[in-house]
């Protein structure tokens, strides 16, 4: 009887002291990778154009915020819920088309213009989203002054906001573009 009521505790416990899955972003000279966890199963129903979700709002996002210098670029996955919109529902793979990926230069309050030829793909992979950034010199303008962090932003109806540690490799990539690889340009505005 002992030896029940212990792996009953045990079994109650490991739950309440396992921690939720934390996303995490690696970025080299010519790529930059964030793994966004899930807060519901990739393979489960999704509901978007939800009734409650006021016109013109953002229903579901799934972005990075990185700081360079002066400026602050947010990009990744985003959808609106349009004026006249219905109710959609499906895979995670439906949704993600619904809405655009797109990378943003912010100002100072937060208004971003979009970067038009700039591109950001997004993915499902293993119960996270994956937001990647191949293009060598988006990368370079967005984090060549290596930001310590990025803010993860999560819109879903369980919503949630995380500050990441970046993991820089390839130091040598970096060391060996010219000074003003990366720098904005008018091909990426």
């Amino acid at each position: 009887m002992r030896i029940l009521q212990i792996a009953a505790f045990a079994f109650t416990l490991v739950p309440l002291l396992a921690q939720a899955p934390t996303a995490i972003g690696t970025v080299t000279a010519t790529t930059a990778e964030f793994k966004i966890p899930l807060e519901q199963p990739a393979d489960g129903v999704w509901i978007w154009n939800r009734a409650e979700t006021p016109d013109n709002a953002s229903e579901f996002s799934w972005t990075v915020t990185a700081k360079n210098g002066s400026a602050q670029y947010s990009f990744g996955f985003y959808l609106y819920k349009f004026p006249g919109s219905h109710e959609a529902r499906g895979q995670i793979q439906d949704l993600l088309e619904a809405g655009q990926a797109s990378v943003f230069k912010e100002d100072a309050e937060g208004r971003g213009e979009m970067l038009l030829g700039a591109k950001v793909a997004v993915a499902v992979e293993n119960a996270a989203i994956l937001v990647r950034i191949a293009d060598p010199n988006l990368v370079r303008l967005i984090f060549r002054e290596h930001p310590e962090t990025v803010a993860i932003h999560t819109r879903t109806p369980a919503a949630d906001y995380e500050i990441v540690h970046v993991n820089y490799r390839d130091q040598a990539g970096w060391l060996n573009l010219p000074p003003d690889f990366g720098r904005e340009d008018a091909s990426l505005i």
